[in-house]
């Protein structure tokens, strides 16, 4: 193979991949567009949500969905904290200023691709997905848990609590999401819970025992990052074929 064909050959990958990127962000753009005034978001599009909605009352908790617009783990992560999920802009803007004080927590695992500043400019943005760095970072920030559902799945339970301030702590606050077959964000909140306030709140104040029988509780940050790695492969593939 000659240089120019090896030249031309780089140039065919690379026009390849940015199509790729720009049929994907299209995409985004179109389903921001057209559910960001759907109420129903989970009902609609996840054709699992009656099982598992089954399942977190059988728990005693109940699934608050939250706009499915790019900003849904931001906007259930304000529910929880605050009782407000228009409140998901703040959240953003402070946990990407969290990622940049901290960079060397979270840059060594970001793709080698891109770099530290483009990404954290990329999820500075309105609409865009936030993933389990940002969840990280929230609870890091905030020194608290917080616990991940998934239907038929083991409970991931991700630690922001730092260990000198865990002994003075009185009180650990929990928050509860659910994650979505289709990628997507919502709020958990207990079956009692009137839905106003803080849904932190309503939560017991511990975080999920490890269940030796059936491993369905307090799964560790490594292991919920591998199955979330593992879906973002998947959904490439989808991409490059679609």
């Amino acid at each position: 193979m000659t240089r120019r064909t090896k030249q031309v050959s780089k140039q065919s990958k690379g026009n390849k991949r940015e199509n790729v990127e720009r049929r994907s962000d299209a995409r985004r753009q179109k389903n921001i567009s057209k559910k960001a005034n759907d109420k129903d978001y989970c009902f609609d599009e996840d054709g699992d949500f009656k099982s598992f909605r089954q399942q977190m009352e059988m728990q005693g908790y109940k699934i608050k969905d939250v706009m499915g617009d790019g900003n849904c783990l931001f906007r259930a992560l304000a529910d929880q904290f605050n009782g407000d999920d228009k409140m998901h802009g703040k959240h953003r803007k402070d946990v990407v200023q969290y990622m940049q004080q901290h960079k060397d927590d979270f840059a060594p695992f970001l793709d080698e691709t891109v770099t530290f500043e483009k990404y954290l400019e990329h999820l500075s943005s309105n609409g865009i997905y936030g993933g389990n760095d940002s969840i990280v970072a929230f609870a890091r920030l905030h020194n608290l848990n917080i616990v991940i559902h998934q239907l038929n799945s083991p409970t991931f339970c991700i630690n922001g609590i730092d260990d000198n301030n865990h002994a003075n702590a009185k009180h650990e606050i929990v928050l509860h999401l659910a994650y979505h077959s289709m990628e997507h964000y919502s709020s958990v909140r207990r079956s009692d819970d009137s839905g106003s306030g803080p849904g932190y709140l309503y939560h017991h104040s511990t975080i999920p025992k490890i269940d030796e029988t059936n491993g369905n509780n307090n799964v560790n940050e490594k292991k919920y990052s591998k199955a979330k790695k593992k879906r973002k492969i998947k959904r490439k593939r989808k991409a490059d074929l679609g």
